[in-house]
């Protein structure tokens, strides 16, 4: 079931492109939002096809597989809240942002950060051969890393 669902999202992702992306320059594009589509989904998305790469510099900072994890788990709301599509997703990326943060304890000089590629296999597991979490389908091992 969960490839049905994936192959009509590329499917309705590679039309969304055709329709209302190509031929455009990135300003237009964005402006031309589709129906039913949130504006900051959309900016994300165009940005996405602009550079070719979930990975690249997207608002002036590069983006790491902990910050991917969030954007497709987790909607900010016009009230600075935030919506998880559930709880196991919030937990995890609670849990790998403690990892990264650093300690204010007394223990401080014996806790050293993790770096966000740590925290996210630490949580996630370990990537298999042909599979990288949170990076999409046309990423392999030797893709994302060889990249990175």
């Amino acid at each position: 079931m969960f490839a049905h669902m994936n192959v009509m999202h590329r499917s309705w992702r590679s039309k969304q492109k055709k329709r209302h992306f190509n031929d455009k320059f990135l300003d237009d594009a964005i402006v031309s939002v589709p129906a039913g589509v949130d504006f900051s989904d959309w900016q994300t998305i165009c940005e996405m096809w602009t550079t070719g790469d979930e990975r690249s510099n997207m608002h002036g900072r590069n983006l790491h597989r902990l910050d991917l994890f969030k954007m497709g788990r987790c909607k900010d709301l016009p009230d600075t809240s935030e919506s998880w599509v559930d709880e196991e997703s919030r937990r995890r990326y609670e849990a790998m942002t403690q990892m990264i943060a650093p300690s204010s304890d007394v223990d401080a000089e014996s806790h050293t950060p993790a770096t966000p590629e740590d925290a996210f296999i630490s949580v996630m597991g370990k990537d298999r051969p042909g599979r990288v979490h949170c990076a999409g389908s046309g990423e392999t091992l030797n893709t994302w890393y060889r990249s990175t």
